[in-house]
């Protein structure tokens, strides 16, 4: 059994992911898939230096729901990505991931989360330089010739079946609001 690590890093289109998810009232967060990402790396020998959300925070949705602070809770860097209502996401994630590949070669492999076919390019050039590029889509709304470029194609619901032992941390901080709104309410 091979028990050496290896170093993965992970770009999420976040904008994508999140509208992707929407249309089904769920989100990332709900989801679990912060914990669950992890776990599931964990039992392939995958250690994460490196997970990247890439949004317009600016979304009102996202905004009141504080949503990049969650993030950053879970240990995730966030990427504002607007720049006068244009979203620039795949732009950014193409120099980031192309950047960390050049200029650090302890990452073993790049996650890719995003159904956009624009992604292929760079899957193709990670793959290239002799690193493992994995693609992780979310529903069935992604172009499925892109699963042909990765060396690993994986879903959201790959990642989702994943049990878990206990609750989750977004279930403990709404419990936490939830005591605090009934506290707030107690006193007044």
């Amino acid at each position: 059994m091979d028990n050496k690590l290896y170093n993965v890093a992970i770009y999420i289109d976040y904008e994508n992911v999140y509208k992707t998810l929407l249309g089904q009232n769920k989100n990332l967060l709900r989801l679990g898939f912060f914990e669950k990402i992890q776990k599931w790396c964990k039992g392939k020998n995958l250690r994460i230096v490196k997970i990247i959300a890439y949004c317009n925070f600016d979304n009102k949705d996202l905004m009141e729901s504080r949503h990049q602070t969650r993030l950053q809770e879970y240990g995730v860097n966030t990427v504002h990505t607007s720049n006068r209502g244009k979203n620039y996401a795949d732009l950014q994630i193409t120099i980031d991931a192309l950047n960390d590949m050049y200029i650090n070669e302890n990452i073993d492999e790049f996650i890719i989360m995003s159904n956009d076919k624009d992604m292929s390019p760079l899957l193709n050039s990670i793959k290239l330089n002799k690193r493992k590029g994995t693609l992780l889509t979310v529903g069935q709304s992604y172009d499925f010739a892109m699963c042909n470029v990765p060396d690993e194609h994986i879903t959201l619901d790959d990642i989702l079946s994943i049990e878990m032992d206990g609750n989750l941390y977004i279930e403990r901080v709404e419990d936490n609001v939830q005591e605090n709104i009934e506290n707030y309410a107690k006193s007044n």
